[in-house]
């Protein structure tokens, strides 16, 4: 099972970078592939990776200058065998379920910017 640092990243400007902690606490190993609304704003590092079991993964989420409106990142995870060493092949796998957790990016602005 993963625990996530949150579901909302708050941004009060129009550019920045947020970190969002992907904790595995199981003595699985699990594969994630991130996905986001709007990719000409948000980026992440990684898009996959494979999270081992008892670690800690940050992360970036980097938002570029853009207009504030609200977006959202999903991060897409699975179960993967000890000697999977490729997040986007796990994905590739027939007959497999994704879990999907939601991040919402949201855009916090000033009464003055509406």
């Amino acid at each position: 099972m993963l625990i996530f640092s949150g579901n909302t990243v708050k941004w009060t400007a129009p550019e920045g970078q947020n970190i969002v902690k992907v904790i595995n606490k199981s003595p699985s190993r699990f594969a994630i592939k991130i996905k986001s609304s709007d990719v000409e704003t948000y980026t992440t590092c990684p898009v996959y990776d494979i999270i081992e079991a008892d670690h800690t993964l940050n992360l970036v989420v980097v938002r570029k200058k853009a207009p504030m409106k609200d977006d959202k990142i999903s991060i897409s995870y699975l179960e993967c065998e000890a000697d999977d060493t490729d997040a986007a092949a796990v994905f590739k796998k027939p007959n497999l379920t994704p879990n999907v957790y939601i991040v919402t990016m949201k855009c916090i602005t000033t009464s003055t910017e509406r």
